[in-house]
């Protein structure tokens, strides 16, 4: 599901170069099928949870248009 998001996205905006999704780095489970769908990990860092319980520890992943 995530790679077909992926690829409706280089058709949907032609002029996007990239996309870059966050993900909480403590739900292992949503950034493996980040890394599944052919994303990579291009940085980690704290920023404002969606749930204030969470930790605010997030990565980031990037697939550039092919």
């Amino acid at each position: 599901m995530l790679a077909r998001a992926v690829q409706s996205t280089w058709s949907d905006y032609p002029a996007a170069p990239a996309v870059l999704v966050a993900v909480l780095a403590a739900n292992t489970a949503s950034w493996r099928a980040v890394e599944k769908a052919g994303l990579q990990r291009v940085a980690e860092g704290p920023m404002s949870p969606d749930n204030p319980v969470d930790d605010p520890l997030h990565y980031v992943y990037r697939i550039d248009r092919p």
